[in-house]
C-alpha cells in the first residue's frame, strides 16, 4: 500500500479496504475473544467481489468491463469481446459464490489448518484450474481464425479482429 502511494501518488482503494477489514475484524475478534470473525474475512471480501462481479453479469451497469477500461486505456471493446467477458464472469461469479460457502463452512465445523487451506490455497488453485481451462478452450476454438490487429488512422493499435469480423477475405 505504502508502495503503491509512493509510486502513483495514489491509495488503491481495494488494498486499503482489505487492510481497513483485517483491523476491523481483528478488534472485534479481540474483544469477542473469538477468532470466527478473521476467520471469515476472506469470505467478506470475496462477498465484495461476488457483488461487483454480479451486478456486472446480471445488471446493465457492468463494473468490471469499467475497471477493464481504466486499466487498458485506449483498448476499444468490441460487442463479442463484451460478450465473453460476461461469460466468464458469470462462471467467476459462480466460483466465487462455491468458495464463499466453503470458507464459511470450513471456518465453522473445521479446523484451523483445513480451514486455512480452504480459504486461501485452495481458491487460487480453483483460480488457477478455471483459468487453464479457459485459455485451453479458446486455444481450440480458434486453431484455425487467423487473427489481425485493428489499428486506427495514426497506426496505433486498438485490439484485434478475426478475417471474418473484418471481412478481410
Amino acid at each position: 500500500m505504502v508502495v503503491e502511494y509512493i509510486r502513483f501518488k495514489r491509495l488503491d482503494q481495494f488494498i486499503l479496504l482489505d487492510t481497513l477489514l483485517i483491523v476491523f475484524l481483528g478488534v472485534v475478534s479481540i474483544i469477542a475473544d473469538n477468532a470466527i470473525f478473521v476467520k471469515l474475512k476472506p469470505a467478506f471480501i470475496e462477498f465484495i467481489m461476488a457483488i461487483i462481479v454480479g451486478v456486472s453479469v446480471f445488471t446493465p451497469k457492468n463494473i468490471m468491463l469499467g475497471m477493464s477500461k481504466r486499466y487498458m486505456k485506449g483498448i476499444e471493446f468490441n460487442e463479442e469481446m463484451i460478450k465473453k467477458l460476461n461469460q466468464t464472469m458469470l462462471r467467476l461469479f459462480v466460483i466465487l459464490i462455491i468458495h464463499i460457502g466453503l470458507t464459511i463452512y470450513s471456518a465453522y465445523f473445521m479446523s484451523n489448518t483445513a480451514w486455512a487451506f480452504i480459504s486461501g490455497g485452495l481458491f487460487y488453485i480453483i483460480v488457477i484450474a478455471f483459468a487453464g481451462y479457459e485459455f485451453i478452450i479458446q486455444k481450440l476454438k480458434n486453431k484455425n481464425i487467423e487473427y489481425l490487429p485493428e489499428v486506427d488512422e495514426d497506426g496505433k493499435i486498438l485490439g484485434r479482429a478475426s478475417r471474418e469480423e473484418g471481412n478481410l477475405d
